[in-house]
C-alpha cells in the first residue's frame, strides 16, 4: 500500500511545484513567493503519510500552501501533467510524425506523376479525341468556386493551388457576341486543358506563325573605272597639265581612290584608261599631260614622278595599284614604242633615285624576265637605259644594292639572249655604252664564282691525297679556261694549303708542325704561279693577313717565310721589299719585329756575296 501511495504523493508535489512555478509574481514580491514554495513543499513531504493506502486522493483535503485558497488536489495534478506534456515532446515522437509526413508526401508525388505520364500517352497516341480551340476564341481564367462552411482547404493552400493549376477555357461568350457559334467539339477535354500547365517541355503549336529575321547586307555599287578616268581627265584638263594644281584638285576632290587605284595611275601614265590586259587605249577622253605623251627627257619627267609622290605620301594604300600597274607594263613592253620604252625606263630609274614611296624592284626587275621579250632585246634596251639614267646621280653600290634587292645580281646575264650570254658580250655591250664600272664589276663577280669552282676542285684533290703533278695540270688547266686573275688565283692557292691542314686543338707545337709540313708539300704548287715580284709580294701580304687573323699562325709568320724561301716560291728580293716598305699595316709591327733575325741574316749573306 505504501507502494501505491508513493506515485501519487509525488504527481500531487509534482503537481503543487508546477502550479507554484506558474503563478510566480512580478519582481517585487519573487522573493518571498519563492521561500514561501519552499516551505510548501516540505509541508508537503511530511503529510505523505495522510495519504490513503488505496492511492485515493481526499477531495476534501485542500493545499493551503501556494496562495492560501482551496483547490482539489487531483484536479491541479492533471492539468500541471496536461502542460507538461504539452510543452516537452519526445524525441521519438517528433521522429514519428517526420516519417509519416514523409511517405505521404512521395506516395502523392508517384500518384501524379502516374496519372500525368498516363494522360500524355493518351493524348500522343490518339489525337483526335480533342481539337484545337478556333481561332476567333478569346481565353480566360475560369473564376475561383467561393467555398462555403468551416470545412475544406484553408484560404492561403486555395489560392496556392488556384495558381499552380489555373485551368483556361475559352470564352464563348465573346465568340457569340462576334457573331460565330462555338463548335461543340472546339473545347478540348479538360485533362488536356489542366495538363498543358505541366507540359512545357513540348512546344504548343503556335496560330502566328514563325517571323525569320534575315541579315541585311552591304549592297556596294557597281564598279564604274569610266566615270572615274573620266572625271580625273577632266581635273587635268581643267589645270591645263599644271602637276601641283592638279594634285590640289585631286586632294580636294571625293574620288575613290581605294576602288579605282589602278584607273588613276592608266590616266597619269597613258593620258586615259586602258584596256583589259593591254597597253591599248580605251573609250572615253584622254588628256595630253601624261608621262607616254612627253619627251624622252629625265628634267620632264621628273616633275610626273614628284606629283605621284605627293600623291603617294598622302594616300600610301596607291602602292600597291602602282605595282600592278607597272608589272602589268613592264610585261607588255612589246605594245609600247622604242620611245615609250625609253621613257618607262626614264622614269623608273628616277622612281628609284626618288625613293618612290618604297615601291620594290623586284616589281620591276621579275617582270621582265619573260623568254618571249628576252629573245626580241626588249628587256636589254629597256635595262641598258635604266642603269644609264640611275647612274647619273647613283653610284655603283647603289645600282647594285637595287639589284640585290631585286634579285638579279646574281644573273645579269639574264637580261641577255640566249645567243648572247657570255661575259664577253656583256662586256661588250655596256662598253660600248659607257657603263666600264659596270662591266668591271662584272668581271669580277664571274671570277669569284670561278674562283669558288676552282678552290673546290682543288680541295677535292688534296684531301683525296693526289699527285702533286695531277693538281698542277688541273690548276693550269682551269685558270687557262676561266682566265682568272693571276694574283686571285695566288690568294685562293694559300687558302687551299691552309685548309688541308689538320689542326689539333691547343696544342699549339703540333699546329705548328703540321702548318709547316703542310707548305713544304705543296710549296712547288704555289712556285707554278708566283712568277714574278709582284705575286710574290701578294702571297706574303696574304700569309700576314691570315697569320694576324688566326692566333695558331701567330708565331709562325717567321718560319713559314723561310720555308717558302727555302722552297724557292719568295725570292730574297721580295722579302727585303716587304720588310722596309710593306703596305700590309695588319699585325705589321709584330711581324717586322719577329722577321728582324732573318732579314739580318739575308742581308749578311748578300754582302759576303
Amino acid at each position: 500500500m505504501d507502494q501505491l501511495a508513493q506515485p501519487s504523493s509525488y504527481g500531487q508535489v509534482r503537481a503543487s511545484t508546477l502550479a507554484s512555478v506558474n503563478a510566480r509574481p512580478s519582481s517585487p514580491t519573487r522573493q518571498a513567493t519563492s521561500r514561501n514554495n519552499d516551505e510548501a513543499n516540505l509541508e508537503q513531504r511530511r503529510t505523505q503519510a495522510v495519504v490513503p493506502r488505496g492511492g485515493c486522493f481526499d477531495r476534501a483535503s485542500v493545499d493551503t500552501t501556494t496562495l492560501g485558497e482551496p483547490r482539489p488536489r487531483a484536479r491541479a495534478t492533471s492539468e500541471a501533467i496536461t502542460a507538461s506534456m504539452a510543452r516537452e515532446t519526445s524525441p521519438g515522437l517528433k521522429i514519428l510524425w517526420l516519417w509519416t509526413f514523409g511517405t505521404a508526401a512521395v506516395l502523392v508525388t508517384s500518384v501524379v506523376r502516374t496519372r500525368m505520364r498516363d494522360m500524355e500517352k493518351l493524348v500522343n497516341a490518339d489525337p483526335d479525341h480533342h481539337h484545337p480551340p478556333p481561332p476567333a476564341a478569346s481565353f480566360r481564367r475560369r473564376p475561383a468556386r467561393p467555398v462555403f462552411g468551416a470545412t475544406g482547404p484553408s484560404p492561403s493552400r486555395r489560392r496556392r493551388r488556384r495558381g499552380l493549376a489555373v485551368a483556361l477555357v475559352p470564352d464563348t461568350h465573346a465568340t457569340r457576341r462576334e457573331g460565330t457559334e462555338a463548335h461543340p467539339r472546339a473545347l478540348p477535354p479538360p485533362s488536356v486543358v489542366h495538363l498543358s500547365w505541366f507540359m512545357s517541355s513540348k512546344e504548343r503549336p503556335t496560330l502566328g506563325g514563325t517571323r525569320i529575321k534575315t541579315r541585311k547586307r552591304n549592297i556596294a555599287a557597281p564598279l564604274d573605272p569610266a566615270a572615274f578616268a573620266d572625271a580625273v581627265v577632266q581635273i587635268y584638263l581643267d589645270n591645263a597639265g599644271n602637276l601641283e594644281l592638279i594634285a590640289k584638285s585631286i586632294e580636294a576632290s571625293d574620288l575613290d581612290f581605294s576602288r579605282y587605284g589602278d584607273t588613276f595611275f592608266e590616266v597619269a601614265f597613258t593620258g586615259g584608261r586602258t584596256q583589259p590586259g593591254t597597253t591599248k587605249p580605251d573609250e572615253g577622253e584622254r588628256h595630253p599631260y601624261s608621262i607616254i605623251e612627253c619627251e624622252p627627257k629625265r628634267e620632264l619627267i621628273l616633275p610626273s614622278v614628284i606629283y605621284l609622290q605627293k600623291i603617294l605620301r598622302r594616300r600610301p594604300f596607291l602602292i600597291k595599284n602602282l605595282e600592278n600597274v607597272m608589272r602589268r607594263f613592264l610585261q607588255s613592253l612589246e605594245l609600247f614604242e622604242e620611245n615609250e620604252r625609253k621613257k618607262l625606263a626614264i622614269f623608273t630609274a628616277l622612281a628609284f633615285s626618288q625613293k618612290l614611296s618604297g615601291l620594290p624592284p623586284e616589281t620591276v626587275f621579275q617582270p621582265m624576265l619573260k623568254d618571249n621579250l628576252v629573245a626580241k632585246g626588249l628587256v636589254l634596251s629597256f635595262i641598258t637605259d635604266f642603269f644609264k639614267e640611275y647612274l647619273i646621280d647613283n653610284s655603283l653600290d647603289d645600282l647594285i644594292a637595287i639589284l640585290k634587292r631585286g634579285k638579279v645580281e646574281e644573273n645579269l646575264l639574264d637580261f641577255f639572249p640566249s645567243n648572247k650570254r657570255s661575259v664577253e658580250a656583256f662586256s661588250e655591250h655596256f662598253t660600248k655604252e659607257g657603263l666600264v664600272a659596270l662591266v668591271e664589276y662584272n668581271e669580277k663577280k664571274v671570277s669569284e664564282v670561278k674562283l669558288k669552282e676552282m678552290k673546290s676542285a682543288l680541295t677535292t684533290l688534296i684531301a683525296e691525297e693526289a699527285a702533286i703533278t695531277e693538281v698542277k695540270e688541273s690548276a693550269k688547266q682551269q685558270v687557262k679556261d676561266a682566265k682568272l686573275p693571276d694574283a686571285e688565283v695566288v690568294r685562293m692557292l694559300w687558302d687551299v694549303i691552309m685548309d688541308a691542314v689538320q689542326w689539333s686543338g691547343k696544342n699549339q707545337q703540333q699546329n705548328a708542325n703540321s702548318a709547316l709540313r703542310q707548305v713544304k708539300t705543296w710549296a712547288e704548287l704555289l712556285h707554278v704561279f708566283c712568277t714574278n715580284g709582284k705575286l710574290e709580294l701578294e702571297l706574303m701580304y696574304k700569309v700576314q693577313t691570315q697569320c694576324y687573323e688566326d692566333t695558331k699562325l701567330m708565331k709562325l709568320f717567321p718560319e713559314l717565310v723561310r720555308s717558302l724561301y727555302e722552297k724557292d716560291v719568295l725570292a730574297e728580293d721580295t722579302i727585303l721589299h716587304w720588310f722596309r716598305k710593306g703596305s700590309n699595316n695588319k699585325g705589321r709591327q709584330t711581324f717586322v719585329k719577329a722577321l728582324e733575325p732573318f732579314v739580318k741574316w739575308l742581308e749578311e749573306a748578300e754582302e759576303e756575296e
